[in-house]
């Protein structure tokens, strides 16, 4: 009795203990690290002090992020994707056509649904009350 009793808290507070503490370790992690290389031959060392020893070693900082770079080449075209899906039938249809070949032309009953050119550029005449829509 007196171990179920007392399980259940002991466990609650081993897990909140292993959580705070791995939070305090992730946290207490340094952003940068130290380290000295040695000018004669690049030997390096850990430096706790965040120091070097002598002149004679050079110091570096790992962990830093630079500064961004120039961009890169553009790289090759991509592979030809898959065809796409066949589209719906479409509807044909017939238009006729009529070119002006006047400066000044009044439109007329027989002219709607008709495709209408010029390579000039004319006066074109709307009678009034038209009834129909060119």
């Amino acid at each position: 009795m007196f171990i179920k009793k007392f399980a259940l808290p002991a466990l609650v507070s081993a897990v909140v203990a292993l959580v705070a503490g791995g939070v305090y370790a992730v946290n207490a992690t340094p952003a940068n690290i130290t380290v000295c290389a040695a000018k004669s031959n690049g030997a390096m060392r850990y430096s706790a002090s965040g120091g070097c020893k002598s002149a004679k070693e050079t110091k570096l900082l790992l962990g830093q992020q630079g500064p961004a770079g120039p961009a890169g080449p553009v790289g090759p075209a991509g592979a030809t994707g898959p065809a796409g899906a066949t589209g719906a039938a479409g509807s044909m249809t017939t238009q006729s056509s009529f070119e002006i070949k006047t400066s000044s032309y009044t439109l007329a009953l027989t002219d709607a649904g008709k495709f209408i050119y010029s390579r000039s550029s004319p006066t074109l005449v709307i009678p009034n009350n038209s009834a129909v829509a060119f």
